[in-house]
């Protein structure tokens, strides 16, 4: 990155902070950049530049705005094995990633990490999560890696393109 301002060049040398800011920059566009912020991550990590929650967060969002939660959990993932803890932003990213794909299942594991680490949903996230996780409650459930753990009637339900719980088959 190049300092430019007043006609004096000069390699300036970018922190955490800066790369920051561009990445939020790329999220925050109008058609979110997910390739040039997750460029600029890999960047940051070339420089030597310690990562932060502060950098992977707006590219989570950023895949998340874009439609691809695959990315946006791989991020997630990336920026927890470089040893940055979470914050809510991040999972909030994630989970809202996970949810508009369709993705209940990763979406209340990731949920259930938010809960473990006293973290709270946004109230779209929530809106999408909390009905389900109630469905799992009442199961007497406590692992979500499948639906086929849920006894009948729980096991007859799927999420619906408008985030409702829909039921797969009417049952008395």
């Amino acid at each position: 990155m190049r300092l430019s301002r007043r006609k004096r060049y000069g390699v300036v040398t970018p922190s955490s902070v800066t790369y920051s800011h561009a990445i939020n920059a790329c999220q925050q566009a109008e058609t979110p950049n997910v390739s040039i912020a997750t460029t600029l991550i890999s960047w940051a990590l070339d420089d030597g530049v310690q990562p932060t929650v502060y950098m992977f967060a707006p590219a989570i969002w950023a895949a998340q705005k874009s439609g691809e939660s695959a990315l946006a959990l791989d991020l997630f993932l990336q920026m927890v094995d470089l040893g940055c803890s979470p914050n809510e932003v991040a999972y909030n990213g994630v989970v809202s990633a996970l949810c508009d794909n369709g993705d209940v299942e990763h979406a209340i594991l990731m949920y259930e990490e938010m809960k473990n680490d006293s973290l709270k949903l946004n109230s779209a996230a929530f809106k999408v999560i909390s009905p389900i996780e109630s469905l799992w409650q009442i199961a007497g459930c406590s692992h979500h890696n499948s639906r086929s753990v849920l006894p009948w009637p729980f096991n007859r339900w799927s999420l619906s393109q408008n985030g409702k719980i829909a039921f797969n088959e009417l049952f008395l």
